[in-house]
């Protein structure tokens, strides 16, 4: 599966009408989920690292939206039907502000998921 996909499907119920997508918004709130490395595991199971970045008019609006993708994907683990078998979290949240959107406010965290590998055919 998509791995950045797949934290897409999972945020997007939990934050109200902030979007969530590979890209920033036009306006906030958002949350960025970026594919930023990791590690196959075995042939079958993958440990994508990303980072979710969650963007807002205020530091605490920014913080609180990613303490609910933070909660969600911790939580993410513990039910079968997400296709996330773990989740560890690498880096906490951390107030990054985005230079080149001085007047909103962003938090980011980096989390390992372990998932099964993404198919690939070859010709």
């Amino acid at each position: 599966m998509d791995p950045e996909q797949l934290l897409i499907d999972l945020l997007q119920p939990h934050v109200g009408s902030a979007r969530v997508s590979t890209r920033p918004a036009q306006t906030a709130p958002y949350v960025r989920v970026r594919l930023v490395g990791g590690t196959a595991l075995n042939r079958r199971q993958d440990r994508p690292m990303l980072t979710v970045e969650a963007t807002h008019t205020t530091e605490t609006k920014a913080r609180t939206l990613l303490e609910v993708c933070r909660t969600v994907l911790l939580e993410a683990a513990s039910v079968r039907s997400t296709g996330v078998h773990g989740v560890t979290e690498v880096g906490g949240p951390a107030n990054l502000p985005d230079p080149a959107t001085p007047n909103l406010e962003r938090y980011t965290m980096t989390v390992q998921l372990s998932v099964r590998r993404y198919p690939v055919r070859t010709p």
